[in-house]
């Protein structure tokens, strides 16, 4: 119970996020992108049920079983080894107390380093943590249909929304604990400040979008 009320908070959030970007958008689209947004929500959690329990662990159990090591240390001395941490995740060399699974500055340690970040804003919640995981691919995808939307008539809006926000694949394995979240999420939001360098010509709005998507995906 303490994990899924771990939860109540990231979704309550959210919801309030979604509601405040919805005005931005056509009343039309809203359904859809509601609908994009809870496929996410109820797929973060199937997920973790099929992954850790059904499949016996994989990848995600990797991250977390290391992130909540390193998160413990992150815990007792934040000024100490949050740093390294946020330098472990961006690939440089760091300090870290524990021996990891794989080399540092690879993809692997950089889930880590997100996961342990994450299970100490959540208090060690595996679902608290696929929720956030899944949130950053969600918003990737909303950044794509903000790009795409511009660029086709009112009456293939619904197909962008669906191509972009609820192909069930894309959804399912982009929704937790794993590198393909962090990697859509961040294509999206590079394709929406190429999106305002290209044809709105907004240079310093782009640039913070390209930045971040691009240390995402990279």
């Amino acid at each position: 119970m303490r994990e899924i009320f771990a939860c109540i908070p990231i979704i309550f959030g959210s919801v309030l996020m979604l509601l405040y970007y919805q005005s931005h958008i056509p009343a039309a689209d809203r359904r859809w992108v509601w609908a994009g947004y809870w496929a996410h929500i109820v797929s973060a959690f199937v997920l973790i049920l099929l992954t850790l329990p059904v499949l016996g662990g994989g990848d995600m159990q990797i991250y977390y079983r290391f992130g909540e090591s390193l998160a413990h240390y992150i815990r007792n001395d934040p000024g100490r080894w949050g740093p390294e941490v946020v330098k472990l995740i961006l690939q440089f060399e760091a300090e870290i107390p524990i021996a990891l699974y794989g080399s540092e500055g690879t993809t692997t340690t950089s889930m880590i380093g997100m996961t342990s970040i994450f299970l100490v804003a959540t208090n060690y919640s595996i679902y608290g943590v696929g929720l956030l995981f899944s949130l950053i691919a969600f918003s990737g995808q909303l950044g794509m249909y903000a790009a795409f939307r511009h660029h086709l008539p009112p009456a293939y809006r619904a197909r962008v929304l669906i191509g972009t926000l609820l192909v069930p694949s894309a959804v399912f394995w982009t929704s937790g604990v794993v590198k393909e979240a962090v990697a859509l999420g961040g294509m999206g939001w590079m394709i929406y400040g190429l999106h305002l360098l290209i044809c709105e010509k907004r240079r310093w709005r782009a640039f913070f979008f390209l930045v971040v998507g691009g240390v995402l995906v990279a």
